[in-house]
């Protein structure tokens, strides 16, 4: 298994970049009511197109996401790396961090993205106010989805059973020399 230690600074490193994702929400919600913006008319067409889209992409985040867990976890087991000598559990390991550093950066990205959503329904009507729902929205998923070490655990738990650390001269196909 990975060390302790290399397990707990992966995982601080994640956290840390999802709380950098999650105060950069904070920011937005700060510039936007910093900003002076005269009110505008807004079209219907474009108010019903951003809240369409934010919609979309807060209903598909969580299957997304799973969709992506689960990918990342069958592809690690099979060990579709496409090297020739099989990796060590090492190897494997440290690779399933790196893809779970990944997912949990897309998704944080993608509930950053909403709030953004929120930023542009902000500037277009010219009311700071507009940005709260889409905020809140992000912010819930970011904490929802918020690093965890059981879930990465879960990643990490079924790589352990297929792939053993095999000695350089041990012979690959299971018999002796």
């Amino acid at each position: 298994m990975v060390p302790p230690r290399a397990k707990a600074h992966s995982l601080k490193a994640t956290r840390l970049t999802a709380f950098a994702l999650m105060a950069s929400v904070g920011f937005y919600v700060a510039f936007v009511f910093v900003v002076d913006q005269p009110r505008k008319e807004v079209s219907d067409g474009v108010r019903l197109g951003v809240l369409l889209a934010a919609a979309g992409l807060a209903s598909g985040l969580p299957w997304l996401r799973q969709q992506l867990f689960l990918r990342i976890q069958s592809g690690l087991a099979d060990g579709s790396n496409q090297q020739e000598a099989p990796p060590s559990r090492s190897e494997t390991l440290a690779e399933a961090d790196s893809k779970y550093h990944t997912l949990t950066m897309v998704t944080f990205v993608l509930a950053e993205v909403l709030v953004l959503f929120g930023v542009v329904m902000a500037f277009l009507s010219g009311i700071p106010w507009a940005l709260l729902p889409f905020a809140l929205g992000g912010s819930m998923f970011m904490i929802v989805f918020f690093p965890r070490e059981h879930e990465r655990d879960e990643l990490l738990g079924g790589l352990a059973l297929g792939c053993e650390e095999t000695p350089a001269d041990a012979p690959l196909s299971g018999g002796s020399a």
